[in-house]
């Protein structure tokens, strides 16, 4: 959780690393105010079965309120 201690643009970068069996997928997403923001989702799709995890990364700005 992140709360802006000055009002002005931030950049925020996120990623997972999932553990997960073949098929299943993971959405991340940036929540401002506990509402989705419109920055893209990271999403992974794990098809090779549980030998490689899936893993997602996404990178994103948003302009803040002093408090948000």
């Amino acid at each position: 959780m992140f709360t802006a201690p000055v009002a002005g643009t931030y950049q925020f970068s996120w990623g997972s690393i999932g553990n997960a069996s073949a098929n299943d997928i993971f959405r991340l997403v940036l929540r401002k105010n506990g509402v989705s923001t419109s920055l893209p989702q990271a999403r992974s799709y794990n098809s090779y079965g549980s030998e490689y995890p899936p893993t997602a990364t996404a990178l994103g700005y948003l302009t803040l309120s002093q408090g948000d």
